[in-house]
C-alpha cells in the first residue's frame, strides 16, 4: 500500500477542519486557496419580505441546508443562474435595521432584473466588504447599500 503524504498549504495540513475554521472566520480568500476554487452556497430562492424591492435592490433569499457560513454582514459575491453568471452583493444576518430577528441569506444580482423563485442559485464568495450594522433610517441604509454596490464592482471588476 502507498502512504501518500498530506497536502499543505502555506505550512499546514489541508483539511475539512481548516477549511470550516477559514469560512467561520470570515477568511474567504483563504478558504479559495484551501479548497482551489470560491467557497459557495447552493440553494433555491423562496418568498422573502419584499423589503429589499422597496429599498430599490431586489433580493432573491436563498433557503440553505446545514452549510457553513461565515460571519453576518455584506459580501462581493459570483451568482451562478441557470448556467449563467454575474456579479452580486450577498447580505447575511437578521436585518436588525427592520427589527428583524430570523437569520436571512439573501442576494441582490446586479444588473439583473428576471424573476428568480424556485431557481437554484450558487453565490460563490469573494470578498467581505463589511459587518453587519443598524440604520437610524432607509435613507441611511439605502446609501450605504449604494456604497456596498460600489466596492462590490470593483472588487468583482478587478478579478
Amino acid at each position: 500500500a502507498d502512504i501518500v503524504e498530506p497536502y499543505r498549504l502555506e505550512g499546514d495540513i489541508v483539511s475539512s477542519t481548516r477549511i470550516r475554521a477559514a469560512i467561520a472566520q470570515g477568511h474567504m480568500e483563504l478558504a479559495r486557496k484551501l479548497l482551489g476554487r470560491p467557497y459557495s452556497v447552493l440553494g433555491p430562492v423562496v418568498q422573502g419580505k419584499g423589503i429589499g424591492r422597496k429599498l430599490g435592490y431586489a433580493t432573491a433569499n436563498l433557503q440553505l441546508q446545514n452549510q457553513a457560513l461565515p460571519p453576518p454582514g455584506v459580501y462581493a459575491v459570483e451568482v451562478k443562474v441557470s448556467g449563467r453568471q454575474f456579479h452580486g452583493l450577498l447580505n447575511m444576518g437578521k436585518q436588525p435595521t427592520f427589527g428583524e430577528s430570523e437569520f436571512r441569506v439573501e442576494v441582490h444580482v446586479l444588473d439583473f432584473a428576471e424573476t428568480l423563485y424556485g431557481q437554484n442559485i450558487e453565490a460563490l464568495f469573494v470578498e467581505k466588504i463589511r459587518d453587519e450594522e443598524i440604520f437610524a433610517s432607509w435613507e441611511g441604509l439605502v446609501a450605504q447599500i449604494r456604497r456596498d454596490e460600489i466596492v462590490a464592482r470593483g472588487i468583482l471588476n478587478a478579478r
